[in-house]
C-alpha cells in the first residue's frame, strides 16, 4: 500500500505560506523514570473554614441566599402543594413587625391586618 499526500504544498494564507515547526512527536513522549509519591492533604480545621477572610464573591453568594432566606421558600414548596393560602413568607412576616414598630397606625398595616379581598 502506497500512502499518497493530496497536499504536498504547505497552505498559503494572504500570500504567505505556513509551514509548521519540524518536530519528532513520538520521540518527544517520554516516559517519566521517576514517579512521585502522592501528597495527602489533611482535613482543614473547622474554625479555618468557618473564620476564613470573605471575598467579593462570597459577599455577592450571601446577598442572594440572604435575600432567597427573607422571601421564603414558597417558590420551591409552592409546585408540591405544601404551602398555605398564607405562605410561608419570613420578609413579609418581618415587614409587618418593622412597620408595626415604626408607624403602628399606618394605612397600609391596617389593611394588612383586615385581609382585605383583592
Amino acid at each position: 500500500m502506497k500512502v499518497v499526500d493530496l497536499f504536498p504544498d504547505a497552505p498559503t494564507v494572504g500570500g504567505i505560506q505556513v509551514v509548521p515547526k519540524p518536530s519528532s512527536f513520538p520521540d518527544a513522549l517520554d516516559a517519566p523514570t521517576v514517579a512521585k509519591a502522592a501528597t495527602i492533604t489533611p482535613f482543614p480545621d473547622v474554625a479555618d473554614v468557618i473564620f476564613a477572610p470573605t471575598g467579593g464573591s462570597d459577599l455577592v453568594a450571601a446577598l442572594f441566599v440572604g435575600t432567597a432566606l427573607l422571601l421564603g421558600p414558597d417558590f420551591l414548596l409552592a409546585p408540591a402543594g405544601l404551602v398555605s393560602s398564607r405562605g410561608i413568607r419570613p420578609g413579609y412576616a418581618l415587614e409587618g413587625v418593622v412597620g408595626e414598630l415604626a408607624t403602628p397606625d399606618a394605612q397600609w398595616l391596617r389593611d394588612r391586618r383586615g385581609q382585605p379581598a383583592a
